[in-house]
């Protein structure tokens, strides 16, 4: 249907209601094979859909491309390879919101780069076509997780077949293949899924209770996935292309592009563009994060990567164990006396944060740190990330904390013309270190009624069992004043519903065992899905629920000053929609002012609150605040609350020590990682 309404150039969205799919335009439309349902009022939300929706459709009429959020002018790129195998677009994310306490609609007009690759798998060669690990359909934008190549099955080809077929007659998917070499490979795409699933085109296995899927796609039908990895792995120098704009640029680009939308009039639809100029919206009261240190002394997120703050101003609230680090140099491209005298900072750090008698040693042999008490382990190799998961998974089996160091990266710091000191690239090791090894330094101030609650982070990712992928889900524990930290064993099969409704009756456990009745659950993603909403509507007594998210369609927020644009501070903020029990927000939480080429992205907070009489910006300041305990960067604090940043950091790992060993880390395994 919506397929018919985009040809004819009709505004549409999709809605669900009522547990089914809803499609949406501004009239009746005489045409379609089947009456749809007309509304006589249209609310805020879905009237600044199809107004978004007409703006892509009017360039899509005028040559433009779209894809699911962005539009580009497929006739203008750069090469990125001679062979024009490679090409990047300027593109712009597009989207319409209503701002209630604005009173008006607002279009944002987001300057971005779209990447494509137009070389199949099957063209490539096989030390590269072995490094990738993300596909897509070339032409398309269904992407997918590449498993594995496989030749000479005729009932992978069939199904190869078979699926492609229903590609193109259902989804009406314009690709070809031509070659019997397939690929076997697990949508990302929850869409996708479900109509493979519906169709028996995707596979299902069970491996140790655990549900894994899959299908197969001819080679020639995908290419790589236009991400970073993947653009170095097929030979571009991103050195030479320059992937982000300044705010400056992007107020500028967003102006010029704008100025093409004037007014638009469809069926039962007239856009018109008031003005060009940015909305200025007033700030709230900033909400600056801060901890206490062990004598109760506020800081701010300045002092957690000021080296000149650690051991004296910042000392440890609770102690962990002494650090004992062996140390390993496997990158010839290092010398000796880099390893050494890296070993001697971090020693010397270790020391200064933790007033103990820390210590780093050379050895030869991993089965020197294993064998000689040594409690951590720092070891230098190449980029290579199958390395990289095999030791840090093997040394986590150990009990000892892994610290892997990309001596490739090293290598190239060392020889950069730009200053490099080794005691600065110690300093967020040691700290890394030290937290992992139980030393805690800051502590948070709940807000009333949150004193006793258990505080949880859970982020998706995708493992990698027996012969199929399942999603995976790892849930990181936190008490309310930051100093506790806990971890579950990662819940692994089904659906990305179904396993987060796991999850989320594993939480009603652990309130349980700490004798509380209040949940606050931070979920990386653009909304809490119903079935989660439903578990804790039945179960637990009183929540709160943050979803958080870096990807979404909102502006960016920038701040004027003497006459050009910049980063906002971290802590500004502007409000979308709030009541007592529930807030939207964008907020700025990365400190970037210092630099004119990056531009932030807000995140973006939901907050639903229940069974509780905390005010939703209470919630919201005490979010900003675990921001402080993310003690491990080296130059800016992770920009999303302190447990979702380690669940996604945990998440990552897994992938990786999944894919390269098949065995997955236990609960307890992950306080190492």
């Amino acid at each position: 249907m919506r397929s018919l309404l985009n040809r004819k150039g009709i505004p549409n969205i999709v809605q669900r209601e009522g547990g089914r799919l809803v499609v949406k335009t501004p009239s009746a439309v005489e045409s379609l094979e089947e009456p749809i349902n007309i509304q006589n009022s249209i609310d805020s939300y879905t009237l600044a859909q199809l107004a978004n929706s007409a703006i892509r459709l009017k360039l899509r009429q005028e040559g433009w491309k779209t894809s699911p959020i962005k539009v580009f002018n497929a006739e203008i790129y750069n090469k990125l390879l001679e062979d024009d195998s490679i090409r990047q677009y300027n593109a712009y994310k597009l989207s319409m919101h209503y701002f209630e306490n604005l009173g008006c609609y607002i279009l944002s007009v987001d300057p971005t780069s779209k990447y494509e690759t137009f070389i199949t798998l099957s063209n490539l060669s096989e030390d590269v076509l072995a490094s990738i690990k993300r596909v897509k359909l070339c032409g398309e934008y269904y992407s997918f997780e590449l498993i594995g190549i496989e030749e000479n099955s005729q009932e992978a080809m069939q199904l190869a077949r078979k699926t492609l077929e229903a590609l193109r007659s259902k989804l009406r998917v314009h690709i070809s293949a031509t070659k019997e070499i397939v690929a076997k490979v697990y949508p990302l795409s929850k869409q996708l899924r479900d109509f493979l699933m519906h169709y028996n085109l995707l596979l299902k296995e069970t491996q140790a209770g655990i549900n894994v899927y899959y299908t197969y796609i001819s080679t020639d039908a995908l290419c790589p996935l236009s991400s970073v990895e993947n653009l170095k792995k097929l030979g571009v120098d991103l050195s030479e292309h320059r992937m982000w704009k300044s705010p400056n640029q992007r107020y500028q680009e967003a102006i010029d592009f704008a100025k093409n939308i004037e007014v638009i009039e469809t069926e039962g639809l007239k856009l018109e563009l008031v003005t060009t100029e940015p909305i200025r919206v007033e700030t709230q009261d900033v909400l600056r994060p801060q901890a206490q240190t062990s004598n109760n002394t506020t800081i701010k997120l300045d002092d957690v990567v000021d080296r000149s703050a650690w051991g004296y101003i910042i000392t440890p609230i609770r102690n962990g164990s002494k650090l004992r680090v062996a140390l390993i140099n496997d990158n010839g491209k290092i010398k000796e006396n880099i390893v050494s005298l890296l070993g001697q900072h971090v020693a010397e750090w270790l020391k200064m944060i933790t007033n103990t008698d820390a210590s780093t040693e050379m050895v030869d042999r991993l089965e020197e740190a294993k064998d000689d008490n040594f409690n951590a382990l720092i070891y230098i190799g190449h980029g290579d990330e199958q390395t990289y998961a095999q030791l840090e998974y093997k040394v986590a089996t150990w009990g000892l904390i892994p610290q892997f160091i990309d001596g490739d990266r090293l290598y190239e710091r060392l020889t950069s013309k730009k200053t490099f000191r080794v005691e600065n690239y110690a300093f967020p090791i040691a700290k890394s270190l030290a937290f992992r090894a139980g030393w805690r330094y800051l502590s948070l101030t709940p807000p009333p009624g949150l004193e006793d609650a258990v505080i949880a982070g859970i982020d998706r990712t995708y493992a990698h069992v027996g012969n199929g992928i399942g999603v995976g889900i790892v849930p990181v524990l936190m008490s309310p004043d930051g100093l506790d930290i806990g971890y579950l064993d990662p819940i692994l099969g089904g659906g990305e519903e179904e396993i987060m409704v796991n999850a989320t009756s594993r939480l009603r456990e652990q309130l349980n065992r700490f004798d509380s009745d209040t949940l606050v659950l931070l979920v990386n993603r653009t909304y809490i899905p119903k079935e989660i909403e439903e578990i804790l509507e039945k179960n637990f007594p009183s929540y709160v629920t943050a979803s958080v998210t870096k990807t979404h369609s909102y502006s960016r927020l920038l701040r004027k000053e003497n006459r050009i644009y910049v980063n906002p501070s971290v802590g500004d903020y502007i409000v979308i929609k709030e009541d007592d029990t529930t807030g939207s927000y964008l907020v700025s939480t990365s400190d970037l002012r210092k630099s004119w080429d990056l531009t932030i992205t807000p995140l973006l907070i939901h907050l639903k609150i229940r069974g509780l009489k905390v005010k939703p910006r209470t919630v919201l300041k005490y979010l900003l605040d675990m921001q402080t305990l993310n003690i491990e960067g080296a130059y800016f604090p992770a920009s999303v609350p302190w447990p979702l940043y380690r669940a996604d950091k945990l998440c990552k790992k897994l992938y990786n020590i999944t894919l390269y060993t098949r065995q997955l880390p236990s609960g307890k395994m992950l306080e190492a990682l």
